[in-house]
């Protein structure tokens, strides 16, 4: 495996966890820090930009998160599960 190829699963593994953590606080404060560390790994050449894009998607439109069966909400506040 190439550093680059590295520190890319590195980045993502980081932003999974972040994105993650918003099924425990989606509020606005937290996803705007969420959002600074995708622009910061963009904009220190650790991102692409199309990929970055794709993260701050993930971000606004929650896949879900079929790991996690009791919650009640995901990244963006939609019912999941009662």
């Amino acid at each position: 495996m190439s550093r680059e190829t590295e520190t890319l699963s590195a980045v993502d593994a980081e932003l999974r966890r972040l994105w993650d953590g918003l099924r425990d606080n989606a509020s606005q404060v937290h996803v705007a820090q969420v959002d600074a560390q995708i622009r910061f790994a963009q904009r220190v050449g650790l991102l692409s930009e199309e990929r970055a894009e794709l993260w701050f998607l993930r971000v606004r439109t929650c896949p879900g998160h079929a790991d996690e069966g009791g919650r009640a909400w995901c990244a963006y506040g939609c019912d999941l599960s009662d």
